[in-house]
């Protein structure tokens, strides 16, 4: 399935651009694409790795990283998606780069699904039960 929606994203792009040259013209295209490159290519060394390198700090001592490395993260890939080429990556890029309250509800909702999938992270885990010590002699 996630090979069909990239198949389906990658073909979409394609005919966008092809549309767009038809209608604008192959200079003002070009000329858009290498601005967004451009863009993403400030976006991620503003942004810097350093959100990536936060994220796996917390992640190597066992702790739940927080929301704020998260929305740099999220800010991070939409630098990556800004420096695709194509209309859909950028407008991706865009709400991810520019759109901050966005960024912020996507972080929070990632750092929720980290914390129920590893649950481990902040607090032991207890399993509560009974046992019967039994002895084989």
């Amino acid at each position: 399935m996630p090979l069909l929606m990239l198949f389906i994203f990658v073909a979409t792009e394609i005919w966008l651009l092809v549309e767009l040259i038809n209608r604008f013209g192959a200079a003002p295209m070009f000329a858009w694409m290498f601005l967004t490159g451009l863009f993403g290519i400030w976006t991620i060394r503003q942004t810097g790795l350093q959100a990536l390198r936060k994220v796996q700090r917390a992640a190597a001592q066992g702790e739940l990283p927080s929301a704020s490395p998260l929305a740099d993260l999220m800010k991070l890939v939409g630098g990556l998606m800004f420096f695709l080429p194509g209309i859909l990556s950028d407008v991706m890029g865009a709400t991810l780069v520019l759109g901050g309250s966005l960024r912020e509800r996507l972080a929070g909702r990632l750092q929720s699904g980290i914390a129920k999938a590893r649950p481990d992270l902040r607090r032991p885990v207890i399993l509560e039960g009974e046992y019967k010590a039994q002895n084989d002699d």
